[in-house]
């Protein structure tokens, strides 16, 4: 683990070099400034770089190509003098952040979906270029989720260390976001991020950020959940400042539609959070805060890389958002049937895991398995929302603070509803909740707490609270306790390799796995029926399989 405390930061340290290197490219793009002050999201924008060169190259070669490699010391040389020029305070938080996560990564485990279906489709992005009908090889590479070609550059032979780091530096993102905003003198931004954390933190002292939070690498919930939660509050902070008639910078404009894209592509699950970016946009245009030109030139960069992830989901699934068979396109390699399947298994299992399908046509899972498995869940729940909310309420009362329910809290309250609905009615298992858990309870005491007062005292109070807050999340949750500060820990080293599973060979094209179903690192392996492979013009291609299971 002591190794870990040197190469963690300076993981994180070259992250934030390849992003000043990807915001370098859009600030000339777009023409606006490269802000250096905003350190957590640059450092979001280096691992989407990564994956944007590695989705890129995929057309052409497998990601393994040295080409990727190169193109991302590119990038990292470009930006390495605007990281040097953060202040010593950004860099002091974003290096202490990872030290103090780095009891979670040194031995972070690898989650059941990696050996599943993660680590083999990176195996696949690596060797190959893009393959035609891939799904209907193994329908879970329909996902496709962006993590995937931001993972797949990052293997050291077949151990994952990176992996973990990679998965890590979403939440030192996400923290190094709510100090910045702690920092803010606008005391809405300062109560938005210290609402925030503490209901982050009470989460963890209820005992419930086990249901919401896997840390294992090879998920990819809790990175669209931070993306879901910044994106959201990010939109509520634009909105604030155009009714406040404060600037809207260009740079604010494109981090926002940044983290609403990057969440959507993480997981589709969050693709709701589009139409929040939709309504900040009408609003800010309508109100003459941003000009239309101004909400379009900054967003071309983001939008052409969602363009581009929009035709690979065609290529390897021929379907523009699997699994929503209705988005399947009439193509010789589409993995329609797969879709279908897929996306009615990910609901059944969602209500009541291993038990069919049957809670598609029956509302027995409730009784079942829901209630019993996550009541106590949804009582915690309910228990912070309530907590908070009365909390805020007492100091509206005991302050006399003016009640201001105006119409950004109503369509942010309106918004977190609808996907709190969306989430129970398609997937109601807490992990796919996305960031809905975190925002709502803590967004509901801003709205209740009022219009908040312009005092200096209490808004340093709150801003020392709200730093502290973080300071006890990234202890808690970076996994400091008694088993993680051993001996035999603090000199351990683990580069997270794999077992390799027993296989047979498939009657029709590459291997199964043995007993089980997942393949972890084994090349052309999948549990499923699966079609032989043709060769067209240089490009694999997968027809659908004839034999479903």
């Amino acid at each position: 683990m002591l190794a870990d405390f040197f190469l963690f930061p300076l993981y994180a340290f070259v992250l934030l070099s390849i992003g000043f290197g990807f915001f370098r490219l859009v600030a000339r793009t777009a023409r606006f400034e490269v802000p250096v002050h905003q350190p957590g999201i640059v450092l979001l924008m280096g691992q989407f770089c990564i994956g944007c060169i590695a989705l890129a190259a995929n057309f052409f070669v497998g990601v393994a190509h040295p080409f990727v490699c190169l193109a991302i010391i590119v990038f990292f040389v470009l930006g390495l003098p605007w990281a040097a020029r953060c202040t010593r305070k950004d860099l002091l938080l974003m290096l202490g952040l990872s030290a103090l996560l780095v009891p979670l990564v040194a031995f972070m485990p690898a989650g059941y979906d990696a050996g599943l279906y993660h680590l083999p489709h990176q195996l696949w992005l690596r060797e190959e270029k893009i393959v035609f009908g891939l799904a209907n090889f193994h329908g879970r590479f329909g996902f496709g989720s962006f993590q995937e070609y931001i993972s797949a550059p990052q293997w050291i032979g077949e151990h994952f260390k990176l992996h973990a780091y990679a998965k890590a530096t979403y939440f030192i993102a996400f923290l190094m976001f709510l100090w910045q905003w702690s920092s803010l003198r606008k005391h809405h931004f300062v109560l938005l991020a210290f609402l925030t954390a503490i209901t982050f933190l009470l989460f963890y002292l209820m005992g419930i950020t086990k249901y919401i939070f896997w840390w294992d690498y090879g998920f990819t919930d809790s990175q669209a959940g931070f993306l879901f939660t910044m994106a959201f509050l990010y939109g509520v902070g634009l909105l604030h400042s155009a009714t406040r008639k404060d600037a809207v910078l260009d740079e604010h404009v494109f981090v926002f539609s940044f983290l609403s894209l990057f969440a959507v592509m993480m997981k589709l699950s969050s693709i709701l959070v589009l139409a929040w970016t939709a309504c900040v946009y009408i609003i800010l245009v309508s109100t003459k805060a941003v000009s239309l030109p101004r909400a379009i030139v900054p967003n071309i960069l983001p939008l052409a890389a969602l363009i581009l992830f929009l035709v690979k989901n065609l290529i390897v699934s021929g379907c523009l958002f699997y699994p929503a068979a209705g988005s399947c396109l009439d193509v010789a390699w589409s993995a329609r049937a797969n879709a279908q399947g897929d996306s009615g298994w990910i609901t059944a299992w969602a209500r009541h895991p291993g038990s069919g399908l049957y809670s598609l046509e029956s509302s027995a899972w409730l009784k079942n398995f829901w209630l019993p498995e996550y009541g106590a869940f949804c009582m915690k729940m309910l228990l912070i929302t309530v907590l908070l909310a009365a909390c805020s309420l007492i100091i509206h009362r005991l302050r006399k603070v003016a009640f201001s329910l105006d119409r950004i809290k109503m369509l942010g309250m309106v918004f977190l509803l609808l996907v709190l609905s969306f989430w129970f009615i398609n997937a109601p298992a807490p992990r796919f909740g996305l960031g809905v858990f975190l925002t709502l309870p803590s967004f509901l005491a801003f709205v209740l707490l009022g219009e908040p007062a312009e005092n200096e005292k209490y808004a340093e109070r709150c801003k020392i609270m709200a730093k502290a807050v973080i300071i006890v999340l990234g202890v808690l949750l970076g996994g400091w306790n008694a088993k993680n500060i051993s001996v035999d820990r603090w000199m351990g080293f683990d580069p997270l390799g794999v077992v390799s599973p027993a296989i047979v060979q498939d009657k029709v094209f590459g291997v199964r796995p043995k007993g089980s179903d997942q393949c972890w690192v084994v090349p052309y392996c999948s549990p499923y029926s699966r079609s032989a492979p043709e060769k067209r013009s240089g490009y694999l291609f997968f027809p659908p399989a004839q034999d479903q299971e």
